[in-house]
This record gives C-alpha cells, structure tokens and sequence, in this order.
C-alpha cells in the first residue's frame, strides 16, 4: 500500500459529502487558520474540497469555499524497521530520519491509493489498523484494492466515462429528503451517518441522529424519518442496476456481497453516497453473475438464451454446462465471459 499525504485537519476531512443532482455540494463554512501552526511542517486545511503543498515558504490560499495555511507537508511513507519488519506508516519529513507516526490523530487525513479520507474513516473500513505501540499499521493490500477500486472508478472522468454518475433518485420525496439534509447537516455528521449506514447494514446510531437532528433543528425521529426515506431511495436504485445487469433476486446478491465481499461492497456504497454513482455495484454484480452455477444453480438450470433454442443449460457431473452447435461444452463462467449466455438488458 502507498501512503502518499497526510494533511493534519483541523476542519472536516472528507467535505463536501453528498450531493444532489442539479443542486450542487455542500462545505463546511470556512474557518481561520491557526497561525501557531504556520511553521510547524504540516499542511492544515481548514474547509473547501482541495489543497495543494507548496515548498519554501508558508502560503494561504482563499476562494469562496476554502481557506487553507499551507506550509512543508508532511508525507507518510511505507519504512522498513531496522531488523527487516515492514508495514508500519511513518513520516519522512522529520529531519529525514523516518519515524513510526505514532503520534497521527484520527482526525488527521491521509491519501491511500487515491482515496483520501481521515484515519478515524480509514480505520473504520480496514484500510489501515491500530498498532500495539498506538499508532497505525497496513491493511492488506487485497482489502485497500476492495474499497478504493470503486472510489477510483468514480473519479476517473466521471461525466464522460462513468454512465452511472450523479444519477437522480426516482423518488421525489427522497431527493426533497436528501437535499434538505445536505443543506442543514454538517459534512462531518453527514460523513458518519453514511459510515455507520455502510457498516451497520442501513441503521444510523442514535448519536449521529441526534447531532444531525441539532443542526437542522429538527427532532431526531424526523431527521431518522429523512434518512430511511434516502436510505431506501438509494437501496432501491442499487437493486433496480443488479436487475438491469441480470441478477435475478437483488436481495439474495446483497447478502452475498455482504458475506463474501464487504469490503468492497462498503466501498461500492460509500461511492453510490458520496458521488452519487452505481459503477461500483458492476464489478460485484460481475463476479457475483459468474458464480451464479454455484450460488443459485436453480436459477440458471433449464433457462433459455432467447433467440437460441439449441443453447442448452443442464447440470453434469456436479457441474452447470452450457452447450451450444460447434462450441461443445464449457462452463457457466465462460460461457458468460465470452458472450454465448449474457444477462440483463
């Protein structure tokens, strides 16, 4: 794993949070820099979306939604003990002798493999995890690719690249809901109520709804009314792209994305919450529909590919077969992968 920036916060990391489609984004409101920190070899960034280190001398950069004091960053690299152990996060701007970031704050934000977040967030998903002298560890590389590769994949190009970007919710009064929650929550608090939905299978904590119900000046059983409404606007959507993709039960597909791939389930989430894109879902969908003859073979067995009648599904051996004229026979898996058996619209 490459750890390339932390930026020691002192205001939201992971503003603006949600969106709605043709109504913009929400920041915090823009603070004031602490000066005392002007010197001290970090980079603070105190609201708005993005931050860039300067070299040399101490910078602020102001526009209508960011004022950021930027002086020396200081990155986070991977650093090998002196007995050969690996795997511990540390700095490389201290004198230029690295050492373990014991002293990193969870609230501090740091970017892993494009995804830039805080480490309370980033701990939260696997991506990085406590070490015994308090300070923070590696996560496997196979559960960092888990989470990132759907933030990655929505940030590459989105408008152009990406079909399933910024689409609206089908549902009038939970668009209403959602922009009326962006517009009076914090993006912090808007941050864990969509880590806590993420992590605990759509229930948000009593606490986040009471903070989200402070701020909007509502009482907390009408801010849990709004974010049930979201929450199944958006399950909704995610179940409606498994459908379109060929998945026959959405719900059986959740369960077993839940079970057996919740990393980057979480991932595909945050993603359809934060960016408002469903690509995620499709790599899960993907693998999912391929192992289809071993996780619902009543699903599969005895259908027809319409327009082939003489493709024939049938189980042998233990096994799901496809066969068709002049191809023999061959696996449910490739028979998907090369396009003689295709699911969905």
């Amino acid at each position: 794993m490459s750890i390339t920036r932390v930026t020691f916060n002192h205001g939201d990391p992971m503003a603006p949070v949600l969106s709605t489609p043709g109504m913009g984004t929400t920041t915090e409101p823009v603070r004031t820099a602490d000066p005392s920190l002007a010197s001290t070899g970090v980079q603070v960034r105190t609201g708005g979306v993005t931050n860039f280190a300067t070299s040399g001398t101490d910078s602020v950069t102001n526009t209508p939604y960011m004022q950021t004091q930027e002086s020396r960053v200081q990155r986070i690299n991977m650093y090998n003990q002196p007995n050969g152990e690996a795997g511990l996060l540390a700095s490389g701007n201290r004198g230029g002798t690295p050492k373990v970031a014991a002293d990193l704050r969870p609230d501090d934000t740091i970017k892993i493999n494009g995804l830039e977040t805080s480490l309370a967030v980033a701990e939260r998903l696997g991506l990085v995890k406590r070490a015994p002298n308090g300070g923070y560890e590696n996560a496997s590389q196979e559960q960092v690719q888990n989470v990132v590769a759907p933030q990655q994949q929505a940030e590459v190009d989105p408008r152009e690249a990406d079909p399933h970007y910024n689409q609206a919710l089908h549902d009038v009064p939970a668009t209403e809901a959602l922009h009326d929650l962006v517009s009076n929550v914090t993006a912090g608090t808007q941050t864990r109520a969509l880590l806590d939905a993420v992590k605990n299978d759509g229930v948000v904590s009593f606490n986040t709804l009471a903070a989200a119900a402070s701020e909007a000046g509502k009482e907390p059983s009408q801010v849990q009314e709004q974010v049930s409404h979201v929450l199944r606007a958006f399950r909704a959507q995610a179940a409606s792209v498994a459908s379109d993709h060929g998945v026959p039960d959405a719900e059986r597909f959740f369960a077993w994305a839940r079970e057996n791939r919740a990393g980057q389930l979480q991932g595909a989430m945050l993603a359809h919450g934060q960016r408002r894109t469903t690509s995620g879902y499709v790599p899960l969908i993907q693998d999912y529909l391929e192992r289809l003859d071993e996780i619902a073979p009543e699903a599969v067995l005895g259908s027809h590919v319409p327009g082939r009648p003489d493709i024939k599904i049938y189980k042998k051996d233990g096994k799901v077969l496809v066969s068709a004229p002049g191809r023999g026979e061959m696996t449910w898996k490739s028979a998907l992968r090369t396009g003689l058996v295709k699911l969905g619209k």
